[in-house]
């Protein structure tokens, strides 16, 4: 389709920021370590995401609506692109 991907926008990274969640989740049962780079990437990047006390990941139910508003705007972004080439 000769068109980049991903387009690095704010919406791709975000995405790729929910793939780091969701690999601790399945692969790690949902805990991180103090000296994990998904500490550094909830706190600074995800409002709607915290970790407990005891290191688990908190996902609010805000997350869900952010997650799929940013899958449309990537989605969108892709469909727009392919309509002009």
């Amino acid at each position: 389709m000769n068109i980049k991907f991903p387009d690095q926008g704010k919406d791709w990274i975000f995405l790729k920021n929910v793939k780091e969640i969701r690999n601790c989740i399945v692969h790690e049962g949902g805990f991180v370590t103090d000296d994990s780079s998904l500490v550094n990437i909830i706190r600074k990047h995800l409002k709607n995401v915290d970790i407990s006390p005891n290191n688990e990941i908190l996902i609010e139910e805000k997350f869900i609506e952010e997650l799929v508003n940013h899958i449309d705007n990537n989605l969108y972004s892709l469909i727009i692109k392919t309509e002009y080439l």
